[in-house]
């Protein structure tokens, strides 16, 4: 899962820059959707994220509110 975790923080990462193309987030939907395992993992990095104070605007520019 750690792995998992990994690449779920980098693409909050890649995601959250407003430079961002448009294929990125239809490449991260695919990641996303690859198996539950990864969809739980997005939404703990996406906790941690909230939980240390930093904005994600990938909700907003993907118009979803949790990954499961």
């Amino acid at each position: 899962m750690r792995q998992l975790e990994d690449e779920a923080m980098q693409w909050i990462a890649h995601l959250s820059n407003d430079q961002a193309p448009a294929e990125s987030f239809e490449k991260f939907s695919l990641w996303l959707n690859l198996s539950e395992s990864h969809r739980l993992a997005f939404d703990s990095m996406l906790d941690l994220w909230a939980d240390m104070g930093l904005s994600c605007r990938i909700f907003d520019q993907m118009g979803r509110k949790k990954a499961v």
